[in-house]
């Protein structure tokens, strides 16, 4: 039942690299179902190890006859070390990796006496006087979009509200939230190749999605502004993410095609994942009784 579980969770995490052109085609739905695979996926495993552990310790303690130990773990008491081991690394490294994100949120974010700060209602937008190019939101209570000055004189009042409105739709949608999850998932499951292809994926995907809230629908400004894209990015002289920055130019030609059916399998599949570990993980908590019951 433990390696069934895994199986659940692992699968949930490599759903984002196999992405369908039905999905990919509406970046915002694919990086909203991506982080909820993704956070399936990583429950699912976690679920799996600590299950694997708890029947291990109970089975040492009790020392009842290996039925149903050998049903719900058939990995045995070793497997049960291992799981226990694993689970506490990955516990650790987790709250390492959220400790740090929380960390440069906060040293993201410009103080009062720092640049120029006007109020937009929903955010704080702050100017910073350097030349070095930079944007990026800070979502919290306080929320702000953060430009540098440089930044601001290059760019045409057209391109500066996309930039802006960018941003702006990260700190609606939620995004930093998305890409704590690829980060975690990305740490925690450095074993599993697709983990890492699924992380790239969901990241992509939320900067399209930004770019889709912030261009709107017109395809002669689309068109203007994924020239700019590739102007802004080849003038900045961007060392990472220039193919990034090609690709996002590329889409932004035209509006994304309408992937309901996709969208539809995609919830699904879903469903059906996270059913399938709600049913394991009631019967092993029904088999583990006779375990208790000594206790």
């Amino acid at each position: 039942m433990t390696l069934l579980l895994l199986s659940f969770g692992l699968v949930a995490v490599a759903l984002p690299a196999m992405r369908s052109r039905a999905i990919g085609a509406d970046p915002r739905w694919f990086a909203r179902l991506s982080t909820v695979a993704l956070s399936l996926g990583l429950v699912c495993v976690m679920a799996a190890l600590a299950t694997s552990a708890t029947i291990g310790a109970l089975h040492a303690v009790t020392r009842v006859a290996d039925d149903p130990a050998t049903h719900l773990a058939p990995e045995g008491i070793v497997g049960a070390c291992v799981s226990a081991i694993l689970l506490t690394l990955m516990l650790i490294r987790g709250a390492t990796i959220a400790l740090r994100a929380r960390r440069v949120r906060r040293d993201a974010r410009a103080e009062g006496w720092l640049g120029e700060h006007r109020n937009d209602g929903s955010h704080d937008l702050v100017v910073l006087p350097t030349e070095r190019l930079f944007a990026y939101s800070v979502d919290g209570r306080d929320p702000q979009i953060v430009v540098s000055q440089g930044l601001r004189r290059m760019l045409d009042d057209d391109f500066y509200g996309f930039v802006i409105d960018h941003e702006r739709a990260h700190l609606r949608a939620g995004h930093r939230r998305s890409l704590l999850i690829a980060t975690v998932v990305e740490g925690l499951l450095p074993f599993f190749p697709f983990a890492s292809q699924s992380s790239m994926a969901l990241r992509v995907a939320v900067e399209r999605a930004a770019d889709e809230d912030a261009a709107g629908e017109e395809p002669a400004r689309r068109r203007r502004l994924a020239n700019d894209m590739v102007r802004v990015s080849s003038r900045a002289r961007v060392a990472c993410g220039s193919e990034l920055t090609v690709f996002r130019a590329e889409n932004l030609t035209a509006c994304p095609r309408s992937s309901r059916g996709g969208v539809a399998v995609a919830l699904a599949g879903l469903v059906t994942l996270f059913a399938g570990a709600l049913a394991v993980l009631a019967h092993a908590t029904g088999d583990v009784s006779p375990y208790l019951a000594l206790l």
